[in-house]
């Protein structure tokens, strides 16, 4: 090999490196084997040890068989439950282009989604949604909602939820788009309520909770550690002492960012709400991929703290849908560095929602997370930066060195 061959080489081989480095320093996989109970569609619920890495992105979920080809799946909403469907009252105004509902709020619950009751119809109904205090001045909180398979084929009708922005307006108004269709039958308006915790939802494993009396500011702040990205839909207090309390609480994480050429820490995220003997077992939160550390702050005032036992996380299910055969093998796969695939799945005017079949998830493995995501530090993102600084540097110069020899030759 002559020299400029050698340097050649070299310089190949530093230029695939760059490109692979960054790709095998962060991307996290997990790994674990799908076995079906027969050859149709079966309902896959992506395991928590994989929620911990993707959180809710479904888009770095892969099924594969043995052979290592995609295998089509679409996302699937949670089955609602007619057994747990608590009407409320609402006002109905109809005419020619639109159907118009408004809920009361007069509690000023803070609420983000209702659930309709719709008969069933092959139709499609644009939707949008606005809050007021007063049902005269309305404030936009959904402009481009698009109520879809609203049919069933076991019951004449289905349940629809609908979701916007939590708020607590005095009234809801939600109002339809009859234009291009004739209206829908919405037959009652309302709500899921929740019976059993651990039956409708996943609750969280290994979470760490410590407390801080903070004796100036009046307050308890909770700090909650539990694994990676996972989201958190509900907060489950087991308080013991006392028997009645309502306090002012917040909800928030913490972020290092550079401000004025300094690091500082802001709060993110934040969420308030009251935290009552009333509703402490159940404490919705909006949905969001809270890092692995979360706080809780309480405001106590004058009382004593709160006697605080444990407490509890839940998240809502995440489940896939796959036609599989019996007998084969299928792995489901996660990389947080894959984008959203496209599948004719999702192209289809078929209503998945009713498939109750479970295939098992077993063997699930995953790879160690990167520093920073682990530990929320920068040491990861540094090692990345000095890695290709030297990169470009080592490729300039046999760059420009296997030039200058070119030259001479």
């Amino acid at each position: 090999m002559t020299k400029n061959h050698y340097k050649h080489f070299i310089f190949n081989a530093i230029l695939f490196a760059m490109f692979c480095f960054p790709s095998s320093l962060w991307g996290q996989q997990g790994k674990a084997k799908i076995i079906p109970t027969g050859s149709e569609y079966h309902r896959i619920t992506i395991p928590q040890e994989f929620r911990s890495l993707i959180g809710n992105a479904l888009s770095k979920i892969r099924i594969k068989d043995k052979n290592g080809h995609e295998v089509p799946y679409i996302y699937v909403q949670q089955v609602l439950d007619y057994t747990n469907f608590v009407t409320v009252a609402c006002d109905k105004i109809s005419t020619d282009s639109t159907q118009t509902f408004i809920i009361p709020n007069t509690a000023k619950k803070k609420i983000s989604s209702y659930v309709l009751e719709i008969a069933n119809t092959n139709v499609s109904k644009n939707y949008s949604i606005e809050g007021s205090h007063n049902k005269e001045e309305w404030f936009a909180l959904e402009n481009h909602g698009v109520l879809g398979n609203l049919q069933s084929p076991s019951e004449t009708s289905v349940l629809a939820p609908v979701h916007f922005p939590l708020n607590d307006y005095t009234y809801i108004r939600i109002r339809m788009d009859d234009k291009r269709s004739a209206p829908i039958n919405v037959l009652k308006i309302g709500y899921i309520e929740i019976s059993n915790l651990e039956q409708d939802y996943v609750k969280l494993r290994d979470i760490r909770v410590a407390t801080q009396e903070i004796q100036k500011e009046k307050i308890t702040r909770l700090q909650i550690t539990k694994a990676g990205r996972s989201s958190v839909d509900i907060i489950q207090f087991h308080v013991s002492n006392p028997a009645h309390f309502t306090r002012p609480a917040r909800l928030y994480s913490k972020e290092r960012v550079a401000y004025k050429k300094k690091e500082q820490t802001m709060h993110i995220g934040e969420y308030d709400f009251n935290l009552a003997n009333t509703n402490a077992r159940q404490i919705e939160i909006p949905a969001s991929e809270y890092p692995q550390t979360l706080y809780i702050d309480i405001q106590n005032d004058d009382n004593p703290p709160l006697q605080i036992d444990s407490i509890s996380l839940f998240q809502t299910p995440l489940s896939i849908v796959a036609l599989l055969q019996n007998g084969e093998q299928y792995t489901l796969e996660a990389d947080s560095s894959w984008t959203s695939p496209t599948y004719d799945l999702a192209k289809l005017n078929m209503d998945f929602s009713k498939i109750t079949k479970e295939a098992k998830v077993t063997e699930i493995s995953m790879q160690t997370a990167s520093p920073e995501s682990a530990s929320g530090n920068k040491t990861g993102k540094i090692i990345l930066i000095i890695g290709c600084i030297a990169g470009v540097a080592v490729l300039f110069f046999f760059g420009a060195s296997l030039i200058k020899d070119m030259k001479k030759e």
